[in-house]
């Protein structure tokens, strides 16, 4: 009777659906609960509330069962089964509608920068800028809450906003929005810019030359989509109307096949580039508020998992494991 009084107290101080016990008196969970915590209150300020009330019941549920242990182990399995199913159940989420209209930057990795070229999340948007002389800048970020599935359709877009400044070749600076293969390096990757240095607007493909297109336009949305059937990727644009085919890519056969299997997934990234092909010359300084990315949005992408859901998880099996090396010996 006490245990199910104690299960009911409990369940009622938890309003998310939820209780993560970790904070019993076991100084082996003291480090792990730190990390949980760690994650639960800087990755994501999306789910803060909801992560504030789950550490909040960890301490409350570890008051009220740590004096009864029989309680304790049964609340304990069914903990890490609804862990295992929780974290299964995002970890598989696929079919994805995302949207950033960049009021913050929590969906996409800090930038990379290389030379003078830099991408700041700023004034609603993300903006690329150039602020001293070199021959080569570059700036890019990647997605870090979604990925492309090899075996599912996705689209991918986003408004890019570039003015047509006096710039010829040599010289060159584009904005792009791009497709990798998921890994540590940039490429094998595919996608569309607008370029400035020469009034184009264009799409590239690792192992092919570029396909570019004379225009000055200094707004246009630009977006990738993959069909899973034929594994092509297209690269397309849009002024506000219907979108234009730019080109297509064949990403499983000849001179564009990527080698991708059934479990390889593609990540979206946005880039700043700009400089000038010689090397005795520097490429164009660019103001931040003249080349910007905004209003991103993909559909059909799998939610990427966060650290907090693994920790989670790897919590409630601890627990169950710590809960049952306690459980009473059975005399005989």
């Amino acid at each position: 009777m006490l245990c199910n009084v104690r299960f009911r107290v409990a369940a009622s101080l938890s309003r998310v659906g939820v209780i993560y016990l970790l904070g019993i008196d076991y100084m082996f969970h003291l480090p792990f609960v730190g990390f949980l915590m760690f994650w639960l209150l800087a990755r994501d300020p999306i789910r803060s509330t909801l992560r504030r009330n789950a550490i909040a019941n960890i301490f409350r549920c570890s008051t009220i069962l740590k004096s009864d242990t029989n309680c304790l182990v049964m609340i304990s399995l069914k903990l890490t089964l609804t862990g295992a199913l929780l974290a299964t159940a995002l970890v598989s989420a696929s079919g994805q509608t995302i949207t950033d209209d960049f009021s913050s930057a929590a969906q996409w990795t800090s930038p990379v920068a290389f030379g003078f070229g830099n991408l700041t999340f700023t004034n609603s948007r993300l903006e690329y800028s150039v602020t001293g002389g070199s021959t080569g800048n570059l700036s890019y970020t990647t997605l870090a809450t979604a990925v492309g599935s090899y075996t599912s359709n996705w689209t991918a877009q986003i408004d890019m906003h570039f003015v047509d400044f006096s710039t010829t070749d040599p010289t060159y600076a584009d904005l792009a929005l791009g497709a990798k293969k998921t890994g540590p390096a940039l490429s094998p990757s595919a996608g569309g810019e607008i370029n400035r240095g020469s009034s184009l607007i264009g799409s590239w493909e690792t192992n092919s030359s570029e396909t570019q297109i004379t225009s000055s336009l200094t707004d246009l949305t630009m977006r990738l989509s993959f069909n899973s059937t034929t594994k092509v990727l297209t690269v397309d644009y849009s002024t506000g109307g219907s979108f234009s085919t730019i080109t297509s890519y064949d990403l499983h056969t000849g001179g564009t096949d990527w080698g991708m299997t059934n479990s390889d997934t593609f990540t979206i990234f946005l880039k700043g580039n700009s400089g000038n092909d010689l090397t005795t010359a520097f490429g164009p300084l660019i103001s931040g508020p003249d080349a910007t990315f905004d209003n991103f949005s993909s559909v059909g992408m799998t939610a990427v998992p966060e650290p907090s859901t693994y920790a989670i998880l790897v919590g409630a099996v601890s627990l169950g494991f710590a809960a049952y090396r306690r459980r009473p010996k059975r005399s005989v």
